[in-house]
């Protein structure tokens, strides 16, 4: 009786399952100590991200805002509006930003600064808006009031100076282009503002448009021309609204400035220092945070080493402890189990007493002790069994290859064509009877379909189309017989169609020997025609070439008058252009003329200037005032000259032109006699040419003729070709009856009336034809076609081209009726007649 060790009162899966219990305990504890300091690491890092996320995106919001400021100055500065959109949609996209880094900080102070920095951002966006609003309003001023006024008062002034010097009072003339310059210059001054936008530039042009007014105000008081005065008090009030709506712009300039370059410059000062303040606190927090996660990381690793390092410890003694109470009694097993598969059968089986599972083990290995002493008793009595059904498999394996060699040989004779042979059923009973009365049975269906089918086609070689398989089948054989007797009648079907057939191409042979022999007779006549055609178009052409040579002659005489004609054409047009070059220098002596007499109009209106200018100087412009009389009495002396200047210049125009106009009046003269020739000659030349291309129209028929009879002469060789065709397929007619004649077929059976022949082969009209083609000689034969008639044609017409029916029809209409009906009786007569595409080609030239 074997004792139980300590170990061997437990199971083994208890034993494995508390020592990896005790090491998956102290794993699980070295886990959450892992677990629990790596999410204490991950919230720091994942603040560390944020902070740092926030501190860029911030970073970003700056740069982004510097360049807004950069393009709202730039704006600011050149109104351009293609800069809104781009601002305002970088301002929407700041807002958000802002916004949403705002949501994403957690400290209160930087979250207090993100608060602020968006009410400095929106407040920017506001006077940025506003910005825009100040700069379309002055841009309005300018564009709808300022220049309108600055432009309507210089046209006013400049109408002034106009009308002053036409009235010959040159002072006011001189005054207003005093006023005028003053007003171009407070102008210049309010562009100048514009561009530079200063104080300066706009107190100067208050300065000049003030002088401008002072100047323009006494100056309606020395015109007497009620126009001119109204034109110069509209000036002084569109120069007043002129101030009125530069004040108006300066004001809104200003306004703009102080926007952009005071409220809205602090506004972003203020944003930037936030921005500064925010950053500098999210570095200090994520140092902050960065000590903090090193502090735990450090702690977290030195108390991870010794609890690994205990648990392996532990491991190795637990696994040390099972691998000994589980090894030891599976190695003395493993030695038992190797002399039971010696076949030792008396060996003990160790650790019986066990209650773990190599106990259940041992106990199953004496069972299996057990079993292979039964085991072996039990094989001899199953040896000796065996070896009984052996023999008798044995057995049973020579009947079934013996009837497997009948069979074989059946069915090799039959292959080979000898259907006498059967299986003998002696000595054969059940499944192996059943299935040698079966191939049995096939073979003799077999025989008799292969016999009905030869006495078929037999009787088929031997021209009989009567006989038929008449013994009942069933399935494939069935089809089989279906098919045989289906083609026999078929066969017998078509083979009436093919004499119905042959008797149609005789008959129509015989058609188209008679048409042929009546188409050689009219193709003589016509021929006959053709030749005097030709000889009656020789003498035409003749005839028209002498009228051609007599026009040429007549067209050379009118080209040497059309030439002359010409020449005295030349001559006029040559005397009527000096003319106008004399009448051309006139106008440019008197343009010239029309410049010198400005010259002293500027002249004398430089002088008048000038004793203004030495009036205004006092005793020290008398010697200047004095020189300037002179110039003025010089200027107007020229003025004088010119215009008697320009009298005889004018005088001398109106001459040259009455001389224009009368050589232009011979000239119309020649030019109507030189047309009337040219049109001459003209009608000539074509009256030439009209001849020539008679001759050639006439030449032109005269080959067309030509080929006309030469064709008719192919048609009459091809007309005999024809006939000696008809006659031999009338023969070749007579020969396939001969061969259809072999066969013998019921008529009584329908062959060659029914349905299969018409839809099939289009056999169906052949009785008809016939009939046609019988009475169609005593017809076609009753009269001889009459003479071709000559046809009238264009001198110019070309021939018609080979094988067009419509020539053909055109001019031997009334010669064709008799050979059109021949040919419609004969189409309707034979259907199914078929010729190559050489015939087609023969029949559409003739």
């Amino acid at each position: 009786m074997q004792n139980a060790s300590f170990a061997g009162r437990f199971k083994v899966g208890t034993r494995i399952q508390v020592g990896f219990l005790l090491i998956l305990a102290l794993l699980v504890l070295v886990a959450a100590l892992g677990v629990r300091s790596l999410s204490t690491v991950e919230d720091g890092f994942t603040r560390y991200a944020t902070i740092s996320d926030g501190s860029l995106r911030l970073s970003d919001v700056d740069g982004s805002v510097s360049d807004m400021r950069r393009n709202a100055v730039n704006y600011s500065f050149s109104g351009n509006s293609a800069l809104i959109a781009p601002i305002q949609a970088q301002q929407k996209k700041l807002g958000d930003m802002l916004r949403s880094i705002r949501d994403a900080t957690q400290d209160p102070g930087r979250r207090a600064n993100l608060e602020a920095m968006i009410r400095q951002f929106d407040s920017y966006t506001a006077n940025f808006a506003q910005l825009v609003k100040l700069r379309e309003q002055r841009d309005r001023l300018v564009a709808d009031e300022l220049v309108p006024a600055g432009l309507k008062a210089r046209e006013g002034l400049s109408r002034a100076i106009a009308a002053g010097i036409a009235a010959g009072d040159f002072e006011t003339a001189a005054r207003a282009g005093q006023a005028q310059e003053m007003l171009v210059l407070a102008r210049l001054s309010a562009q100048r503002f514009l561009t530079d936008q200063t104080a300066k530039s706009a107190d100067e042009t208050r300065g000049r448009l003030d002088a401008f007014l002072k100047a323009a105000g006494p100056l309606s008081a020395r015109i007497a021309d009620p126009v001119q005065k109204r034109d110069v008090e509209e000036t002084v009030q569109l120069s007043t609204r002129y101030l009125d709506s530069f004040n108006r712009v300066v004001a809104a300039v200003n306004d703009a400035q102080t926007l952009a370059f005071r409220v809205m410059t602090g506004e972003a000062e203020e944003f930037a220092t936030l921005v500064e303040k925010t950053i500098a606190s999210q570095a200090e927090a994520r140092g902050a945070v960065l000590s903090s996660s090193q502090s735990d990381m450090e702690n977290t690793r030195s108390l991870l080493i010794g609890m690994a390092v205990g648990a392996f410890a532990i491991g190795i003694l637990v696994a040390l402890v099972t691998a000994r109470s589980i090894v030891r009694p599976v190695v003395q097993m493993t030695g038992t189990m190797t002399e039971l598969a010696a076949g030792n059968l008396t060996v003990d089986v160790p650790a019986l007493a066990n209650r773990d599972e190599i106990g259940s083990m041992a106990k199953a290995v004496l069972v299996f002790k057990e079993n292979a002493i039964e085991k072996k008793r039990m094989d001899e009595a199953e040896r000796e069994r065996l070896e009984t059904e052996r023999r008798a498999a044995e057995a049973q394996r020579a009947r079934e290859q013996a009837i497997g060699e009948e069979i074989a040989t059946l069915i090799d004779a039959v292959s080979k064509g000898d259907l006498e042979r059967r299986i003998d059923l002696a000595g054969k009973d059940g499944f192996y009877r059943t299935m040698s009365e079966g191939i049995n049975r096939l073979t003799d269906t077999v025989e008799a379909v292969i016999a009905d089918l030869g006495e078929v086609l037999s009787a088929l070689a031997q021209g009989d189309l009567n006989r038929r398989v008449t013994r009942d089948y069933q399935g494939a054989f069935e089809r089989v017989k279906t098919d045989v007797n289906t083609t026999s009648t078929r066969l017998g079907e078509i083979v009436g169609q093919i004499t119905q057939a042959a008797e149609t191409i005789a008959a129509a042979a015989a058609e188209v020997s008679l048409g042929s022999s009546d188409l050689a007779d009219r193709t003589e006549q016509q021929a006959s025609s053709l030749e005097e055609t030709a000889a009656s178009m020789e003498e035409l052409g003749a005839t028209v070439r002498s009228n051609a040579e007599n026009a040429q002659r007549a067209n050379v005489m009118a080209a040497q008058a059309r030439g002359s004609a010409e020449s005295g054409g030349g001559v006029a047009g040559s005397a009527i252009e000096a003319m106008r070059r004399i009448e051309e220098s006139s106008r440019k002596i008197t343009d010239i003329i029309g410049v010198i007499d400005e010259i002293a109009f500027q002249t004398n209106l430089l002088a008048l200037n000038a004793a203004v200018e030495a009036a205004r100087a006092g005793d020290a412009g008398r010697g200047f005032a004095v020189v300037a009389q002179e110039v003025r009495q010089l200027a107007q002396r020229s003025a004088q000259a010119s215009k008697e200047i320009k009298g005889l210049i004018l005088d001398s125009d109106a001459q040259v032109k009455d001389g224009v106009d009368l050589v232009s009046k011979a000239g119309d003269a020649l030019q109507g006699i030189v047309s009337g020739v040219q049109q001459v000659a003209t009608l000539i030349a074509e009256m030439a040419s009209a001849s020539a291309e008679q001759a050639t129209a006439l030449d032109e028929i005269n080959s067309t003729v030509a080929n006309m009879d030469e064709m008719t002469q192919k048609n009459a060789a091809l007309v005999e070709e024809t006939t000696a065709a008809a006659q031999a397929m009338s023969g070749q007619a007579g020969d396939l009856k001969s061969l259809v004649g072999f066969f013998k077929f019921d008529q009584a059976a329908g062959f060659g009336s029914t349905g299969f022949g018409a839809t099939g082969f289009g056999y169906a009209p052949a009785p008809r034809a016939i009939a046609a083609v019988q009475a169609a000689p005593a017809v076609t034969t009753t009269r001889r076609a009459p003479a071709p008639t000559r046809a009238t044609a264009k001198p110019a017409a070309k021939p018609a081209a080979r094988g067009n029916g419509t020539a053909h029809a055109t001019s031997t209409a009334k010669p064709a009726t008799r050979a059109d009906s021949s040919t419609r009786t004969t189409a309707a007569a034979v259907p199914v007649l078929k010729h190559s595409s050489s015939d087609d080609d023969d029949w559409k030239e003739f």
